[in-house]
């Protein structure tokens, strides 16, 4: 946890809260830690996680699977620092920096493909 930035963290919680938006994490995380103990330590409501994918998948295969056994999830976004989505979702990524991770800019991005627009 002390690897992750706080303010980040606080970001993505704060649309969370404030617009419904629940979280599938996606991440290599995923492989040590339950969607439960993710969504305890970052106080996120992360309610579930995509399968591990198999040799010669992508990251974006793994996310389509999850979309198509839910087919009530009308809107999302991929927040990720790598992009090997499906060219289909390239729209819906919010593509992060590697070494600086989720900062102010990827917040806008994020609430301009989940269309939440800004309270004025």
């Amino acid at each position: 946890i002390a690897r992750f930035d706080h303010i980040a963290i606080a970001l993505v919680r704060k649309i969370c809260r404030e617009h419904g938006v629940n979280c599938v994490l996606s991440s290599v995380w995923r492989k040590q830690y339950t969607a439960l103990q993710m969504s305890e330590a970052f106080d996120l409501p992360i309610q579930d996680t995509t399968r591990i994918r198999y040799s010669g998948e992508t990251r974006g295969h793994e996310i389509q699977e999850w979309l198509d056994k839910h087919p009530e999830v009308e809107e999302y976004a991929i927040l990720d620092d790598d992009n090997d989505m499906l060219d289909h979702q390239k729209e819906r990524l919010v593509q992060t920096c590697p070494l600086d991770g989720f900062r102010y800019n990827d917040y806008i991005k994020l609430k301009q493909v989940l269309k939440i627009k800004e309270k004025k």
